[in-house]
């Protein structure tokens, strides 16, 4: 590759080899995607197609589960591969060895850069992973190599406890502030996005949308494929508290707010493991800020 007036320029046989793979994979989107619609109308389509591909069954497991999942954030969950690669992943072949072998491995995602506090909690049978690209940039939950390592570790009963705080940008109360920042980029009636948004703009809300529900993809792993031994997954989320439930009627009605724990898609989440949730107010406990938070948990000594 050279540079010419400021602009990369590659070789022709490369750059077409490129487009060639990028064409190639909107391609096998779409049929997924098709695929999934047709099963979803026709579900007697399974049994006729014994070798389907592992994806296009994950995404008509998370469509039959979130009716109202868009097809494209469907997309961007179930991880597009299906054979993890060790040189992809951030840990190295030594401590892999050593997640896997595991009795149990509690997982923080989205955990900020502070391991040391966290990894406290290990023994000579319990793993802590902290993921985080504060901490390494591999350890990205939008890699699919990274959800499908954590996938198949939820599928060997392993994964005891999940962790985390999913990114809140598109639903914090401050894009109501009227202050010149940020205005909001979802709704309770368009949760996913809303229709006005720029191509940008959706992207960044799919994006956190996908990451959300990768956590709660990932726990209903866990819990499916648990130990005997092992009584349920420990689980907690935090996200920013339903404004309604601490602001003024007249502040509600003019702003309307958006918050995930309005979400159908959560509430059926909820409901279905049983989900308490506990509200506090951040600055009480030492944040530089005052920051209504909620978490959703299991956990019985919590709240």
């Amino acid at each position: 590759m050279e540079v010419v007036n400021g602009c990369p320029l590659i070789d022709c046989k490369l750059g077409m080899n490129l487009i060639s793979e990028l064409e190639h994979e909107s391609g096998v989107s779409l049929a997924r995607a098709a695929m999934v619609r047709g099963i979803l109308q026709q579900p007697e389509l399974v049994t006729k197609f014994p070798n389907l591909d592992p994806t296009v069954l994950l995404m008509v497991l998370l469509k039959r589960e979130y009716p109202d999942l868009p097809d494209s954030i469907c997309r961007k969950i179930a991880p597009s591969t299906q054979e993890v690669q060790g040189d992809q992943l951030p840990w190295n072949r030594r401590q892999r060895r050593q997640i896997l072998r595991a009795r149990r491995v509690v997982v923080h995602l989205y955990s900020g850069p502070d391991q040391k506090t966290w990894k406290k909690l290990e023994d000579a049978h319990t793993v802590v992973i902290c993921v985080d690209k504060l901490i390494n940039p591999k350890m990205d939950m939008m890699n699919d190599q990274v959800m499908l390592f954590l996938m198949k570790l939820a599928m060997k009963g392993s994964l005891h406890g999940l962790i985390g705080g999913p990114p809140c940008r598109s639903v914090s109360a401050c894009r109501y502030a009227e202050d010149g920042g940020p205005k909001p980029v979802r709704s309770e009636a368009e949760p996913y996005g809303l229709s006005t948004l720029s191509p940008a703009q959706l992207e960044k809300v799919e994006e956190d949308v996908t990451l959300l529900f990768r956590m709660m993809l990932l726990y209903s792993i866990a819990e499916h494929y648990k130990v005997g031994w092992c009584e349920k997954v420990l689980f907690a989320l935090e996200q920013p508290q339903d404004p309604r439930e601490y602001r003024s009627n007249q502040d509600v009605q003019r702003h309307g707010y958006m918050s995930i724990w309005r979400m159908a898609a959560w509430k059926s989440f909820a409901a279905k493991y049983g989900f308490r949730h506990t509200s506090f107010e951040q600055g009480t406990y030492g944040h530089v800020k005052p920051k209504p938070t909620t978490a959703a948990h299991n956990i019985r000594w919590f709240g």
